[in-house]
């Protein structure tokens, strides 16, 4: 994956897209495999390194990328993210719902802030983004919104009640929307990553890559 397919390149050549959450970890990598790919990107984060990685991968990989620093639970937040994609590039084809993370506890030792810490940075970050570029997809007639979720809502992992709750309705929106749009030639889909904090990552980088490879070639179909 570390080297420039032709196809891919000449396919996604005219493409932008916004990954949010883009900064580091996953959201860096889906980031790296698209600029590979030779997709204009604008990635959003709350974190100020997110200029650091927008820089990077502009220069490494030879691609127009910008960004938007800013907490995208807030809907002024998410219209601000469309609105400086548009301008730095004129449209918008991919969205990449990336951003979230949550405060993982038992779920009685949750109080009100963590739960909506938890809502906000997985459920609120997605749904605005959505209601923000879905617009421009829909006048373009033309877009693909991919949703990350989380395999423990399936699974029911310990201690993840409340981050499950946030990423079911991740899930369900995305199934929603696409019933919604679906004759509007945009296409969505959340994909579930199974990531192990350990030292088990190293084993499973290759396995994690070709999630990330799968996904993103999911956009151009």
């Amino acid at each position: 994956m570390g080297k420039n397919r032709p196809a891919d390149r000449a396919q996604s050549a005219d493409k932008v897209a916004i990954v949010t959450g883009g900064a580091n970890g996953i959201g860096k990598e889906i980031c790296i495999r698209l600029a590979e790919a030779g997709t204009c990107l604008l990635i959003a984060d709350v974190q100020e390194q997110v200029q650091e990685t927008a820089e990077s991968v502009a220069a490494q990989f030879e691609v127009a990328s910008d960004f938007y620093m800013g907490d995208l639970s807030r809907e002024e937040h998410g219209l601000a993210m469309m609105e400086r994609a548009i301008a730095r590039f004129g449209k918008i084809d991919v969205l990449v719902n990336n951003a979230g993370g949550g405060v993982i506890l038992p779920f009685l030792e949750h109080t009100s802030e963590t739960l909506k810490t938890t809502i906000d940075r997985n459920l609120w970050t997605t749904i605005w983004a959505c209601h923000a570029v879905l617009p421009h997809m829909v006048g373009q007639n033309f877009g693909r919104i991919i949703n990350i979720g989380a395999d423990s809502v399936r699974t029911g992992l310990y201690n993840h009640a409340a981050y499950n709750a946030a990423k079911g309705g991740v899930h369900a929106l995305t199934t929603g929307l696409a019933r919604e749009f679906v004759d509007s030639l945009v296409h969505q889909e959340s994909i579930y990553l199974i990531i192990f904090q350990n030292s088990v990552i190293k084993k499973c980088r290759s396995v994690f890559l070709r999630k990330i490879d799968h996904f993103t070639n999911q956009i151009w179909i």
